[in-house]
């Protein structure tokens, strides 16, 4: 039993039954499999990465293998956006009830309603260390045929804040060692990458689907 639900792991109990014996119950076949401490369950889900994207991201994890903490920490600064939605993050909530209470007043959780819902704001943020940091808000790109926000409103934003004095406040903080940013491979990034170099600031080159290193 435990061969064939190994053989193809997307089979059934039902399968595994008809092919050990004609005698054989689903019962049986789940019964016998746990006792081998094997069982069901929700397949993950993960982009799919063919051969040589994985074996780029394999090389760059090696590449990086020895660096601590305190080295992410005094290296490497962070970018990324982020959507905050008014309503957004809510846990489902469970509550105790009989089956027939399933609309009672006490009993039921209150979603907004149609004209309250969809209000969010796109944001960009960057982190150093534990010293720097900053949550910036990001404003649709009025140049852009499709309105939204572009590699632009990115530049604008950390244009505004003066992110290249943050940025030197950090280089003459950490002296000579070399600093690096990171932000991922997304298409929006990539005229805000070539600003970031225009601007003499390293960038860490990351493999695409990078690993979730934050």
């Amino acid at each position: 039993m435990v061969e064939e639900a190994l053989k193809n792991r997307y089979t059934t109990d039902f399968e595994i039954a008809k092919n050990v014996g004609p005698n054989v119950s689903t019962k049986t076949v789940k019964r016998r499999i746990a006792q081998k401490n094997l069982k069901k369950w929700v397949a993950q889900e993960r982009v799919h990465l063919d051969e040589d994207l994985a074996q780029e991201r394999l090389e760059w994890a090696l590449a990086h293998r020895y660096w601590t903490r305190e080295m992410w920490r005094r290296k490497a600064m962070w970018g990324d956006e982020v959507s905050v939605e008014r309503g957004g993050g809510k846990r489902r909530k469970w509550v105790f009830r009989y089956p027939n209470e399933k609309w009672n007043k006490d009993c039921v959780e209150p979603t907004a309603r149609r004209g309250e819902r969809g209000i969010s704001q796109m944001r960009n943020g960057f982190c150093y260390g534990q010293t720097h940091g900053l949550f910036l808000p990001l404003f649709p790109d009025p140049s852009s045929a499709r309105g939204g926000v572009t590699g632009k409103s990115i530049i604008d934003v950390y244009d505004h804040y003066d992110f290249l004095g943050i940025w030197e406040d950090i280089r003459e903080k950490v002296g000579e060692e070399e600093v690096f940013f990171i932000i991922d491979n997304a298409k929006t990034h990539l005229p805000f990458r070539r600003w970031l170099r225009r601007q003499g600031i390293t960038l860490m080159e990351i493999p695409a689907y990078s690993p979730d290193l934050n």
